[in-house]
Formats: structure tokens, C-alpha cells, sequence
């Protein structure tokens, strides 16, 4: 029973952790791609419903890169950089939370 019921929380764990984190996101987005971009989170995070963000991230975010390489090159670069791969999931969770669609609104400039 501790065997199965240990295996249960590991998954569990292990599925969270790679969802990504929003807060983390959202001070990724804040600190790395605002000024590149500028861009403000709030006004980025609605160009898109849920699913759209999802699909944009599926396959190693290839959609997300295609469609926004063509911003300027400073962004073209940086989304081709390690950096990016490294912070991915916690933009997509950040921009997922905080969709077209989501019923969360983003408050003061987030």
C-alpha cells in the first residue's frame, strides 16, 4: 500500500513540475522579454485563447518561435537561445493563465 501510495504522489510531483510556474513566468516575461519587445505582459498574454497558447508551445514551442521571430532581432535571437528553452514552460504557464480566455485579468500592468 506505501509502495503504491508513494508512486501516486512521485507522479503527481513529477506532472506539476512540468507545468511551469505563472509567477516565475510572469517575471521572466517582466525582466527578460519586455524589454526586448516592449511589449507589456498583460497586453501579450491576450493576443491568444488557451488552446492557441498550447498549440503555439507544442514541439518544443516552434509554433511560439516561428510566429514571434519576426518581432526584431534582438527577440529572433533570443528565442533561439538556450535561455529560452530554459524559461519556456514558465512563459506558457503565464500566458495561459492569463489568456483571452481565462477569467483571471491581469491587475496593475502585470
Amino acid at each position: 500500500m506505501k509502495y503504491i501510495l508513494i508512486t501516486i504522489l512521485s507522479s503527481i510531483l513529477l506532472f506539476a513540475s512540468s507545468l511551469g510556474d505563472v509567477d516565475k513566468g510572469h517575471t521572466y516575461f517582466r525582466y527578460i522579454i519586455n524589454p526586448i519587445i516592449n511589449v507589456k505582459g498583460d497586453m501579450f498574454t491576450i493576443k491568444h485563447t488557451k488552446k492557441e497558447w498550447e498549440d503555439l508551445f507544442s514541439n518544443n514551442a516552434q509554433g511560439f518561435k516561428s510566429k514571434y521571430s519576426t518581432i526584431n532581432d534582438d527577440f529572433k535571437k533570443f528565442l533561439s537561445s538556450e535561455k529560452f528553452d530554459n524559461i519556456a514552460l514558465d512563459l506558457k504557464a503565464f500566458f495561459i493563465y492569463y489568456a483571452k480566455d481565462s477569467d483571471i485579468k491581469p491587475q496593475c500592468g502585470e
